[in-house]
């Protein structure tokens, strides 16, 4: 074999020897990786569980106030309710719902801290037909590095005519100053 054609053939197996090992080193290097998108679907994962608490909460919001209607309905041409015990009798009804037995089979695999849902957590504000239940803090979802925070505030539809009710003046809320309640919960 002649000189050009050791160096050609050497060449080719010194090729095919670099290749190699860029490729064994490729795979070494991605191999203890995570997959890709693993990342976006624990972000994902997370916020559904978010969509999941706001349902629960919208849906045990509305049993919650139904166990509380009977307290704001007046068989005469008006009545007098004091706001502080209609809002302490539906944060009780409410805590009644997301008590942490009744989370953790909400939850199964994910867990939410203890306090994440926190209780006594709405101020109440009556209009036209609704109710809009505030809420004072918000919840917290962790699920791996991401943490996910929202705001529960709930919309109740009610047959209550609110026009029949006088509020007594030891009923500013629970939860609120007379500033809060001259502008409005959502103004």
């Amino acid at each position: 074999m002649n000189k050009k054609a050791f160096f050609i053939v050497m060449w080719g197996f010194a090729t095919l020897l670099m290749i190699s090992i860029f490729a064994g080193v490729f795979v070494i290097k991605h191999v203890n990786r995570d997959p890709i998108g693993d990342m976006q679907m624990t972000v994902f994962d997370t916020y559904n569980e978010g969509e999941k608490t706001l349902f629960y909460l919208d849906q045990s919001s509305k049993y919650a106030f139904k166990k509380v209607e009977p307290m704001l309905n007046c068989d005469k041409d008006s009545c007098e309710v004091s706001k502080a015990q209609v809002e302490k009798k539906f944060n009780e009804e409410l805590n009644g719902y997301i008590s942490d037995r009744t989370i953790s089979e909400l939850y199964g695999e994910y867990s939410l801290d203890e306090g994440a849902v926190p209780l006594n957590n709405y101020r109440l504000e009556f209009r036209s037909g609704k109710v809009f239940a505030k809420a004072i803090k918000d919840i917290k979802i962790v699920n791996s590095n991401v943490e996910y925070s929202v705001t529960p505030n709930l919309v109740i539809e009610t047959d209550v005519d609110f026009n029949k009710i006088i509020w007594t003046d030891e009923g500013l809320g629970l939860f609120e100053s007379p500033e809060t309640e001259k502008k409005g919960l959502f103004e």
